[in-house]
């Protein structure tokens, strides 16, 4: 396999959360020393969305008959693509976007899906269990809508603006309703993955007083990473 394959294998299983929890820290690691690796990122990330928005169409009319189109069955037309960007002069457009967009690769997380409990489990629980295979395989269509079909909890919500946010879509609707649960344990990673979706989207007013509300928080998961990102944009309490 050559290495333009290689690279947009790694890319994929990072964006769809394929990778072990010690292959993301390795990946992590190279993307907070490795800017080619982050802009890499970033152009494979574009191609997946736009190759998205050209298949949900078909997928909304598939989906009706009760088929869901799952997202690799166009892995090669993705990798085709890329490869297109970058031998036909897109590279450098992609190169020349605001470091917001890079900067929210390089500290993005891939958050793991809850466990799965199929046995026994009441028909509430059976369908969050197949939200969250779908979440762990990279099937964010099909997780969105598992979770459409439960209650709007902080949990739910959660998975539910991270599917999106893979997908390209504005999720702020859904991390927003969890942040505005002051005693949810994921309300301060809901403001995190908020603020990276206005980094990704270049709106820089809303990433930065998201910011501002998380860094004073001293407990929060990602602090080192909002440090870090403080650092790369020159952002201050």
């Amino acid at each position: 396999m050559c290495s333009e394959d290689q690279d947009i294998e790694r890319n994929e299983a990072y964006v769809e959360g394929h990778m072990s929890d010690a292959e993301r820290h390795v990946f992590e690691e190279r993307l907070g020393s490795d800017s080619a690796l982050v802009d890499e990122l970033h152009a494979y990330r574009v191609t997946r969305k736009a190759l998205f928005d050209v298949f949900m169409e078909e997928h909304e009319r598939t989906a009706l008959k009760g088929n869901v189109v799952r997202l690799r069955t166009w892995h090669w037309a993705a990798a085709a693509a890329v490869v297109l960007l970058l031998s036909g002069g897109a590279w450098y457009l992609l190169q020349t976007k605001s470091s917001l967009p890079a900067l929210a690769e390089r500290y993005a997380v891939q958050e793991s899906p809850l466990p799965v409990f199929m046995s026994g489990a009441s028909k509430p629980q059976v369908v969050m269990d197949e939200a969250m295979q779908a979440y762990g395989m990279g099937d964010h269509i099909t997780t969105i809508e598992r979770l459409a079909q439960l209650p709007p909890t902080d949990t739910t919500l959660f998975f539910t603006g991270l599917a999106q946010a893979e997908l390209g879509k504005d999720a702020t609707f859904a991390f927003e309703a969890v942040a505005q649960r002051p005693n949810s344990p994921l309300r301060n990673k809901a403001l995190y993955h908020m603020m990276l979706y206005a980094m990704r989207t270049n709106n820089a007013p809303m990433a930065q007083r998201i910011w501002n509300e998380q860094i004073a928080m001293k407990d929060h998961p990602y602090r080192d990473r909002l440090e870090a990102i403080a650092k790369g944009t020159g952002w201050r309490p």
